[in-house]
């Protein structure tokens, strides 16, 4: 089973702050051994590169739940190049 609550909220200043969680269920593994949970905050901030619009994302994220051998943390970083199409 995959999961992804959120909550974001955008600014006037084209910013969007996010905490979610892309939380994970594997109903097949071991008692205690089923749940991936990240808590995940994000920073978004849309601008430009170069002519084109982009979106570039920061965010970190600290486990709450994950198997045995799994991550504690991680760190996440995006960069989106929006091409609008010409009219």
């Amino acid at each position: 089973m995959y999961t992804q609550p959120f909550l974001a909220f955008t600014n006037k200043h084209a910013a969007t702050f996010t905490i979610s969680s892309e939380t994970v269920t594997n109903w097949e593994a071991s008692s205690g051994e089923e749940w991936t949970i990240p808590i995940i905050f994000q920073y978004t901030k849309l601008a430009k590169f170069g002519p084109f619009p982009a979106a570039y994302q920061v965010g970190i994220a600290d486990y709450l739940e994950s198997p045995d051998g799994g991550p504690s943390w991680k760190l996440r970083t995006t960069f989106t190049l929006l091409l609008p199409r010409k009219k």
